[in-house]
């Protein structure tokens, strides 16, 4: 059943009284509209909704409507006090100097729960003692750092024993506050990342809560996966770079027999990984396996990887027939056999990325039967040499099925006297098709499909995760 809400102006009366008259809004039960009211921004429920009817005023001020509002903070807000003490999330942007305002910051929020730093810069020694001091933020649940965080050494280890009941941490490129200052010639991007260690966890006062980990933080040192592999409630974990780390290291996350979500990032013909340390990460022994992973992986991106081939994809299908979503992008050495064994044996596959699969034509895709991949929405196949007929023809079969071959493009046709006319073009709007595949869980794992500002994985830095 679909509802379309009207917002009325009040004082334009002869319009309103057509309007209740073509849509009796009142004869629906407040549970309907509490229901509808809930998609709806607080401006439009304020200034629209509320003055409809005093019943409909009522039922927009529920308090359930008004879980999460942005809110601006400026000089006056500041000195009032009249809302900084009631934050749960807070996002702080490219602040100039948080140096000098690093106290202010810590007391003005005891009640925030979710903290994100990702983008602040000039995150000093002493300001991250401070950070993770007993005092500061007592009630921290999430908290997402970034690239310009001078966090080595000791600090690295008062972050690890931070008293705090963490259930998500980020850590994205952490790399050497000097060096940035003495070439601020060079972009961010361009900093040279350090090793960064997780020797520490296994004694952190976190390792029960933890759910979601990523380190995106340039190269792990060794020993790193063997503490990760103690955070055994892990649901999700994401590695950027697997540069110098042995296939023998895998196995440490085996005991990670919880995680549905596994994003990594391979590095391409910089990777270590064989094909038979990969087979060996994803078979599940005969004996207890749902004490291992994979038994409850449902979403995998095992990206850049060239050795997911004919050796270690029987063991992953074979481990893992429930899998959701999976991405297996920028592997020219997969092989069609391989290939189709993904085709033919994951039914529950709903997201799929093959892209940059070299001179592969992905044959399977030709005579795709009903049985195979029954439940697939989402088809990315940019940069191979699968014929553009052939996805054409799988999009007219499966019209619910959206299909992409290249960025900012999804396959679309339409229907003139009987016939179909494949557009060129998509002139819809790429980026409201991704907002709502990324609702779905498992889009995560997807590759970038639009070259507008649209984030990657932008699932991980929703203050609402």
């Amino acid at each position: 059943m679909a509802f379309i809400i009207m917002v009325i102006v009040p004082n334009h009366m002869q319009y309103r009284k057509c309007l209740q008259r073509m849509f009796p809004g009142d004869s629906l039960p407040d549970v309907i509209l509490l229901t509808i009211f809930k998609y709806m921004h607080p401006l439009d429920l304020i200034n629209g909704i509320s003055m409809v009817s005093k019943r409909w005023n009522k039922l927009s001020n529920a308090p359930s409507n008004y879980r999460s509002v942005r809110v601006v903070i400026d000089g006056d807000s500041v000195r009032s006090g009249s809302a900084r003490a009631f934050l749960q999330r807070v996002c702080i942007n490219f602040v100039c100097d948080i140096r000098s305002n690093i106290d202010a910051l810590l007391r003005c929020f005891p009640n925030v729960e979710i903290l994100n730093m990702e983008h602040v810069a000039g995150v000093d020694r002493e300001s991250v003692e401070k950070i993770f001091s007993r005092d500061s933020f007592p009630r921290l649940r999430r908290f997402y750092i970034g690239p310009m965080w001078e966090i080595r050494g000791g600090a690295i280890r008062k972050l690890l024993s931070w008293e705090r009941r963490l259930e998500v941490l980020l850590i994205r490129g952490i790399s050497d506050i000097r060096l940035y200052e003495r070439q601020k010639s060079l972009r961010i991007d361009e900093v040279a990342f350090k090793y960064f260690s997780f020797v520490g966890i296994e004694c952190s006062p976190f390792i029960s809560t933890l759910t979601e980990l990523y380190l995106h933080c340039g190269f792990l040192t060794q020993p790193s996966y063997s503490p990760i592999g103690m955070l055994k409630n892990l649901k999700k974990l994401s590695i950027n770079s697997t540069i110098g780390t042995p296939g023998e290291e895998l196995l440490h996350l085996k005991t990670l027999c919880n995680l549905e979500h596994l994003h990594m990032d391979c590095c391409g013909q910089d990777c270590d990984f064989s094909p038979m340390s990969i087979a060996e990460f994803f078979r599940l022994p005969d004996e207890n396996p749902s004490d291992y992973f994979p038994y409850r992986l449902k979403y995998l991106n095992f990206s850049n990887c060239y050795e997911v081939n004919g050796e270690s994809v029987p063991v992953i299908v074979k481990s893992c027939p429930d899998l959701e979503s999976l991405n297996i992008r920028c592997n020219e050495f997969m092989g069609e056999e391989a290939f189709s064994l993904i085709i033919k044996n994951l039914k529950k596959l709903r997201f799929l990325d093959v892209s940059e699969m070299g001179e592969m034509t992905c044959d399977a895709l030709r005579n795709l039967s009903n049985d195979d991949l029954p439940q697939l929405q989402f088809l990315a196949i940019h940069r191979t040499q699968v014929s553009h007929r052939i996805l054409e023809k799988l999009n007219k079969k499966r019209p619910k099925l959206i299909i992409t071959k290249r960025m900012n493009h999804f396959i679309n046709w339409s229907r003139q006297d009987g016939k179909t006319h494949i557009s060129k073009e998509f002139d819809g709007d790429v980026n409201a098709v991704l907002n709502d595949l990324s609702e779905m869980e498992g889009f995560c794992c997807m590759g970038r499909v639009s070259r507008y500002p649209w984030p990657e994985n932008a699932w991980m830095y929703d203050m609402g995760v």
